[in-house]
């Protein structure tokens, strides 16, 4: 599925790929985990805590940020 996503990002305009990963497992960390401190950033197997969309909503600001107006319909 992630092979199938990354081609369709990159070869059909106006699709864009936001991966967010990095936001909640930063590169570097030893370990992924499911909490920040003592919050933790999923409610289930799919679903982020509060606590986890606010770790993401910086990064998602970003990217939205970067994207094409004129691909927005």
């Amino acid at each position: 599925l992630r092979s199938f996503l990354d081609n369709l990002a990159g070869t059909v305009e106006g699709v864009s790929l936001f991966e967010p990963f990095e936001s909640l497992c930063p590169s570097g960390n030893p370990h992924c985990s499911t909490h920040r401190g003592s919050e933790a950033l999923f409610s289930d197997g799919n679903h982020l805590t509060n606590a986890g969309a606010i770790e993401l909503y910086p990064r998602l600001q970003q990217f939205l940020g970067r994207l094409d107006p004129s691909a927005r319909r």
